[in-house]
């Protein structure tokens, strides 16, 4: 079976004709902007006749899709503490699944677990007796991961309590179930065109549509996938998930799940591709060889248990990358003994084993799929009801979930050429991580989220820009949905080392600033420039680095300066500085350099770099600089050689760093794209007043690299290096470096505090002119002010709530613009109640119409004439909920039965901003995008590339993209 496609203006009924003369059987045809398409048994022999008509574009094996079958969703991803912390269930969201089908097929009779979320059910598979019954057993149990109430399990939903039981994710979320199981147990119910698998739910409200099948292509890009890209391009409200595919094998034998098995849609750009990771069940001990023998022979693997390591990879995940290279999976989730609702159909199948009547085990990316489309369902609330986005887009919704993921490096198996999951991320094991929702909505303080939902789109030459405040400002460029939790930046002296990140067919990106590295000896630095077609973030080292000038304008070396001669009382500070010696000491390497005497600018030898895809060859000499330096000098030869056309992906470059290697106080690199071969020259640069001091009396790394990838390379001599230094002290050489690093010293931050003014105006109410009028504090309702009452906790005057019956509500506020770049608040005040506390008060922050809660701070109900303290310590959610924006303080109360005055006195918010950090800590900013459509027959041109910029406050660039396949 196979499927043709035709020209957009092909006749298809003639097309369907001619196939038939050539012995097809036409199975189904169909039109949308794509193309025409036509579903046809071909004899192999008629292959080449069918492609050689003239409307005929492209023709592909049709693969026929197939299903890809508590602790996961709750603990592991984390759903429990959003619950109960933001209070996010999945409340108004509509998620629609399609899968065999849905328990009993019968709304009187369905689960308990779904009907109160139970909304409408397509049955597309077996249409004529409107059966979409489940007698599978497995779109029962998916949707049970999505939305299960789990009142089979013992939750009780009208208290929002889903501890200790198997509800989904989102267990508040609404379900519309589209059955594609047909007579005969297949999914012959899928259209062939998915657009009509797509619109109806979208059409019912459901913005999210999770997919638990997939057929096994091996990573190619499919007229399905095509079709994926096409409905969300046209609807880019619509977040779909597909699962990755259970083709993952040892065939090889080596230890290591093999690449290249992912399935289709799954290969769709747009699509959130999920693969699946292990879940938490250590006492069930079954293997990964006892249960597939023939797939996994050899060690680490075949001994692991399934479900004893989180930070594990499933075996049977399917890995990218897809074909033309992008990574994939995006994201992972549970997908192992996952307990989940079980159908009661009487024919239903029993999966992974029976937990109790009415539920069971099942495993797969599957399994992991739902639970995320669940996820998304958390964060869609969040962004329609906590953070006032009406409609995001799908982008914005994968944006959130991979900003979020937890690095799951190293795996749970394995070192070097075995290790489970590569330290970098995104990888083709992995993608960005395992689902993790309190990183991604609800960040530990004093990191937040922020965002932009950019649904205008970029055209060709576009970009947009945002300026952030976080510690330090920076500067985003070329975003579509940018993420960014930030926590503390790095401090301003000495600048960190510039970072190149290169995102080179556009799946969605994340740019994290790691560690320092920690091996010995340490890199002097790297630009890792990682094309050839796939998304790329660096391995997680913090060690990138690229000229501290715009490199776009860039010919030979950023800030090249001319011949130099040394003056007076200048010395050189480098050793074996022309590699006469014929070795490396003192100098240290790291990859590959070495040493030659067939190429030399003078002398016998010459140092060597380079000529090797993905080389990182690096090479370097400890110095100490003098404590009375007054210029410096770096003086060298060099010789270039490319055979790279592309800018932005080979560098050489040369820079003094500290002496741990990860910060560079001075950086310069030349572009092999824009350089081109070069003679032997001469490179002289002279150390400004900023860098000079930055390096003073330390000891420092002064060195050389070459960074290249994947193809066409590019190779660097160097020869006759020098360091000078003049010093006030005179000419005297200073005494030969160590040629060891010596543990690098641990810097104390010492910060300057935040600036936190009072926002409030007059939180005493001293300002009062009367019994409903002041200033800035509005009143209403049965609120008022007392005015020379005596009852003010300080003062004179204070504000009282229910100062009658009649009206039985009111409200006090005030008006207060919160900064965009706000890191702390702390609110308090004093309270009493002046009766029995026969009412209800609360205290929030509302938009600035007071129409929508952003923010409930606490409901008062205290009895007595005794005041009371409330404090209050806001967390990042809260900020995050607020930052920007005018809002409302309000104190409000109702259901006053009799004059019962609830007292406010000495109101105090504080709103901290700026500061500089205390200490170092990561950042991430994350780019999705929704793309056009590619077509299958395009192999590598399949995405539009969008560049992702960071720009330093001291001006050094930082980007997220070096553009598409070289």
């Amino acid at each position: 079976m196979v499927t043709v496609q035709a020209l957009p203006d092909a006749d298809l009924d003639a097309l369907a004709k001619a196939l038939e003369g050539l012995g097809g059987q036409v199975r189904a045809a169909w039109a949308n902007e794509l193309g025409g398409f036509v579903r046809v048994q071909l004899p192999v022999a008629a292959l080449a006749p069918a492609a050689r008509l003239d409307e005929v574009l492209w023709i592909e094996p049709y693969r026929e899709p197939e299903l890809l079958n508590d602790v996961g969703g709750g603990q592991i991803m984390r759903a429990d503490e959003i619950r109960a912390d933001l209070g996010l269930y999945g409340s108004g969201q509509t998620v629609a699944v399609c899968d065999t089908g849905l328990d009993t097929g019968n709304e009187t009779t369905l689960s308990a677990d779904f009907k109160p979320q139970f909304v409408k059910a397509y049955a597309l598979g077996r249409p004529t007796l409107n059966d979409w019954s489940d007698n599978n057993g497995h779109g029962t149990h998916v949707a049970g991961s999505v939305l299960g109430n789990g009142t089979l399990s013992g939750s009780d939903p009208s208290a929002h309590d889903y501890s200790g039981s198997f509800a989904g994710v989102a267990p508040e979320a609404s379900l519309v179930f589209q059955s594609v199981e047909d007579a005969l147990g297949r999914l012959g119910g899928i259209p062939a065109d998915l657009a009509d698998l797509f619109t109806p739910p979208y059409n019912d409200g459901a913005r999210i549509h999770t997919n638990s099948w997939g057929a096994p292509v091996a990573g190619a890009y499919t007229n399905d996938s095509a079709m994926v890209d096409s409905f969300t391009w046209n609807h880019p409200d619509m977040f779909i998930l597909y699962a990755a595919g259970n083709e993952g094998t040892d065939a090889n034998a080596d230890g290591v799940v093999d690449l290249d098995a992912l399935d289709s849609p799954g290969t769709a750009k747009n699509a959130l591709t999920v693969g699946a990771s292990e879940n938490l069940r250590p006492t069930l001990n079954v293997t990964w060889g006892g249960g597939w023998p023939d797939d996994y022979t050899a060690n680490p693997i075949r001994d692991d248990l399934l479900a004893d390591d989180d930070n594990g990879m499933a075996a049977f995940s399917s890995r990218g990358p897809t074909d033309d290279g992008r990574i994939k999976p995006d994201i992972t989730a549970p997908g192992t003994f996952i307990v989940s609702a079980r159908s009661h159909d009487p024919a239903a199948g029993t999966g992974w084993g029976v937990y109790n009547d009415d539920y069971l085990y099942m495993g797969g990316t599957s399994m992991a799929t739902p639970l995320t489309a669940g996820a998304a369902a958390i964060v869609r609330e969040w962004l329609t009801e906590q953070r006032g986005v009406s409609s995001p887009s799908g982008a914005l919704m994968k944006a959130v979930l991979l900003n979020g993921a937890a690095d799951m490096a190293p795996g749970q198996y394995g070192t070097g050429s075995t290790q489970e999951i590569p330290d970098s991320r995104p990888n083709p094991v992995s993608g960005w991580g395992r689902v993790d929702l309190v990183e991604s909505l609800n960040p530990p303080a004093p990191r937040r989220v922020w965002f932009d939902d950019h649904t205008t789109g970029l055209s060709t030459g576009g970009s947009v820009q945002y300026q952030l405040t976080i510690g330090q400002a920076a500067n985003l460029s070329g975003g579509q949905d940018a993420i960014l939790p930030n926590g503390p930046a790095p401090t301003a002296t000495p600048s960190p080392v510039g970072q190149v990140f290169n995102l080179s067919t556009g799946q969605d990106a994340i740019l994290s600033n790691g560690p320092a590295p920690t091996a010995t000896p340490s890199p002097v630095g790297q630009v890792s420039n990682l094309s050839g077609g796939q998304d790329a973030i660096l391995p997680n080292r913090q060690d990138t680095i690229l000229s501290n000038e715009d490199p776009s304008g860039a010919a030979g070396f950023v800030g090249a300066g001319g011949h130099r001669h040394r003056p007076w009382g200048t010395f050189q500070l480098l050793q074996n500085e022309g590699f006469e010696a014929g070795t490396w000491t003192p100098w240290q390497t790291y990859g590959s350099p070495y040493l030659t005497s067939i190429i030399k600018h003078s002398g016998s030898w010459s140092a060597h770099a380079g000529n090797s895809n993905n080389a990182d060859d690096q090479f370097w000499q400890q110095v100490d600089i003098p404590a009375d330096a007054t210029s410096m000098t770096i003086d060298f030869w060099y010789r270039l050689r490319t055979d790279e056309t592309w800018p932005y992906v080979d560098y050489f470059c040369y820079g003094i760093w500290n002496q741990a290697g990860d910060t560079a106080y001075v950086l310069h690199c030349a572009d092999f794209g824009q350089t081109g071969d070069v003679d032997w020259d001469e490179e002289t640069y002279s150390l400004d007043a900023t860098e000079l001091m930055s390096v003073t009396g330390q000891t420092v790394l002064m060195g050389f690299l070459v960074q290249t990838d994947s193809s066409l390379s590019s190779r660097a001599w160097v020869d006759d290096t020098a360091l000078y230094v003049t010093s006030s002290g005179g000419a005297t050489d200073p005494p030969p470096p160590t040629p060891t690093n010596p543990p690098p010293p641990t810097p104390t931050p010492t910060g300057t505090p935040p600036a936190c003014p009072e926002a409030l105006d007059d939180g005493g109410f001293e300002q009062a002119t009367g019994d409903t009028s002041h200033p800035n504090w509005t009143v209403s309702g049965n609120a008022r002010f007392t005015v020379n009452q005596g009852i003010a906790r300080s003062g004179q005057d204070a504000a009282i709530l229910g100062y009658t019956s009649s009206p039985a509500t009111g409200e006090l506020w005030q008006a207060v613009s919160v900064p965009a770049n706000v890191s702390a608040a702390d609110l308090s005040f004093w309270y009493q109640s002046m009766g029995d506390g026969s009412f209800t008060a609360s205290v929030d922050l509302t938009d600035s119409s007071g129409g929508s809660v952003l923010v409930h701070l606490a409901d008062l109900n205290a009895a007595g004439f005794t005041w009371q303290q409330f404090s209050h310590t806001f967390t990042a959610g809260e900020l995050a909920a607020i930052a920007g924006q005018s809002v409302r303080l309000r104190f409000s109360i109702s259901a006053v039965t009799e004059p019962e005055d609830l007292v406010i006195d000495d109101v105090s918010w504080t709103l901290c901003t700026g500061g500089t950090p205390t200490t170092c800590g990561p950042f991430r900013l994350t780019l999705a995008w929704t793309d056009y459509p590619g077509q299958p027959s395009a192999a590598k041109a399949l995405v539009n590339d969008l560049d992702l910029e960071v720009i330093a406050p001291d001006g050094t660039h930082y980007y997220g993209n070096q553009g598409l396949y070289t």
